[in-house]
């Protein structure tokens, strides 16, 4: 949306107030239609380069760490991405919890980075240690040196986060999530500062908007070639979709691989680290893709053929910048088997086969583990986590700076606490962030079950929870149905000790 038909429908004053003063003026006696057309006219201040860049440098170098943290994600991760680079700010604010939490997550999955840049890493989570062990804070200065080492050894933003998420240091100090209060706080600050506009649309609703002269000095700020989708679609093109020219990518861009990587593993690395034209033109003239390989690719795509090698690479960048993110509307096939989570949980095979949910026994197990995944996810809001390796849980969420786990036992009769202790307790030695709990999902628990979880915790410190397929479904289908359901279950409410009690939830939901 152009910066005019922005200005004229922002609607609250105070908005618009507090977006005029950023660059302009002292705005306390101009009329609304006289600061609008203020605005307007000098819509230059607002898109120069040299100011966004300015303000931008101050936003990720503030004494507020709320603001260094959220301003980047909300801009660079968030908006810019978007279509139009405009959401309703509901929705900015959850994909801002989402995006945080994503880190969090692959925090969980990938403890030791060991894809590549092994001694940088180490290195760059010595920096961050040290820098956390004064006053249990960084200070803008600490940042600003961060910052130079980060770019040095060619660390990331999203793999700064990440070794913070490891170290309990992301988002906040315990992996704590930013509430939406904090995150409209910093949305307040990118206004006052000339970096985040907002307008209302005709059913009412606010929106949080760049500008579109805006987005080019913004996108310059970041060094933001192309969007992280658009891009991500380019690196699967059968003209670079080969190992050894990703590598030689990579290394063009002075980043170091530790190991022999898959190929959607280099991928990943060109999108995160790799300039797009880098990637296609090279360093020089003769460098990157064959110009024959280059025209052959725009004819491909529909894009006009004619011009230089250069030209064309900017109409493959821009047609990949342009694609639009879209979901699938196929229903889940974990879906039906949510349904019949009881019938799993009590290998009611009968019933299960003749409704077409399992072809043969051992169907079973696997299809109850995956309704759980189903069951977390898409009822309670939490996403749960890859686990490689062997003897580990049968999934396991974010929990804080730690994990909650949980393990499906399906059984035709009462499920025995005392005889899979054992097996829980190596699925706590293996654990690399400390577990919050184990959650055991049974069709019903023996009477003694209870008493021996509580003893395990005194024997050993660690919490086994006790909870009914039944009661586990109740929750979800509660929880999802509830005016909540657009923020997640709050899982601390599960890591107890022994059976669990539903008359905890009185008033949660």
């Amino acid at each position: 949306m152009k910066f005019e038909e922005v200005v004229k429908n922002i609607a609250k004053t105070q908005d618009l107030r507090r977006i005029a003063k950023a660059r302009l003026f002292d705005v306390a006696r101009i009329e609304e239609d006289e600061l609008r057309q203020g605005l307007i006219d000098k819509v230059s201040y607002y898109t120069d380069y040299g100011g966004i860049a300015e303000a931008l440098q101050a936003a990720t170098h503030h004494k507020d760490r709320d603001v260094r943290v959220i301003a980047p994600i909300m801009l660079c991760e968030i908006l810019l991405q978007e279509n139009q680079n405009t959401l309703v700010q509901k929705q900015t604010e959850d994909r801002v919890i989402d995006w945080e939490q994503s880190i969090i997550d692959e925090s969980n999955e990938s403890a030791d980075n060991s894809s590549r840049q092994i001694h940088n890493f180490d290195f760059f989570r010595f920096v961050l240690e040290a820098a956390w062990e004064n006053n249990d804070e960084v200070s803008p200065d600490e940042k600003n040196l961060i910052e130079r080492i980060r770019v040095r050894l060619k660390v990331t933003e999203s793999e700064y986060r990440l070794v913070e998420a490891q170290l309990g240091r992301f988002p906040k100090t315990g992996n704590e999530i930013h509430t939406r209060e904090e995150i409209n706080k910093v949305r307040t600050y990118l206004q006052e500062n000339g970096l985040l506009f907002t307008f209302r649309d005709s059913d009412g609703d606010d929106h949080d908007i760049i500008p579109e002269e805006m987005e080019p000095g913004l996108r310059a700020a970041f060094s933001l070639e192309l969007k992280r989708y658009g891009f991500r679609q380019l690196v699967t093109h059968k003209a670079v979709r080969n190992k050894g020219y990703l590598e030689a990518a990579l290394a063009k861009s002075e980043v170091a691989l530790s190991t022999s990587l898959k190929l959607t593993e280099l991928q990943a690395l060109c999108v995160e680290h790799v300039s797009p034209k880098v990637l296609l033109g090279g360093l020089s003239p003769r460098d990157g893709l064959e110009l024959t390989v280059i025209s052959s690719w725009c004819r491909e795509l529909g894009l006009q053929v004619a011009g230089s090698k250069d030209e064309l690479i900017r109409r493959i960048i821009a047609h990949y910048d342009g694609l639009f993110e879209t979901t699938g509307d196929s229903l889940d096939e974990r879906a039906p088997w949510f349904a019949c989570f009881e019938e799993f949980a009590t290998r009611n095979y009968s019933f299960l086969r003749s409704q077409g949910l399992i072809e043969k026994d051992q169907d079973v197990d696997k299809r109850f583990e995956r309704a759980t995944d189903y069951l977390f996810e898409n009822l309670l809001g939490h996403k749960p986590l890859n686990l490689p390796g062997s003897e580990q849980p049968d999934g396991a969420l974010s929990l804080g700076d730690g994990v909650l786990l949980w393990d499906n036992k399906s059984k035709e009769k009462l499920c025995s606490l005392k005889t899979h202790l054992a097996q829980f307790g190596r699925y706590f030695a293996k654990t690399e962030r400390k577990a919050a709990a184990l959650i055991v999902i049974a069709p019903g628990y023996t009477e003694e079950s209870d008493t021996e979880a509580k003893l395990y915790e005194v024997q050993t410190g660690d919490k086994v929870a006790l909870i009914t397929a039944s009661e586990l479904k109740e929750i979800a289908v509660g929880w999802s149905s509830s005016d909540k359901a657009n923020d997640a279950f709050p899982l601390r409410y599960l890591s107890t000790t022994g059976r669990f009690d539903p008359s905890i939830l009185n008033g949660v939901f």
